[in-house]
């Protein structure tokens, strides 16, 4: 996530961000190979 935005942005809007959208895919990769 940017370092440059508010954490409290980030946690608002986690599922805003082109690099959280990157962390949700993997996650959803992740456990579908589990």
């Amino acid at each position: 996530m940017s370092l440059n935005v508010p954490l409290y942005y980030q946690k608002e809007n986690w599922w805003c961000g082109p690099a959280s959208v990157e962390m949700v895919l993997q996650y959803i990769q992740g456990w579908s190979y589990s």
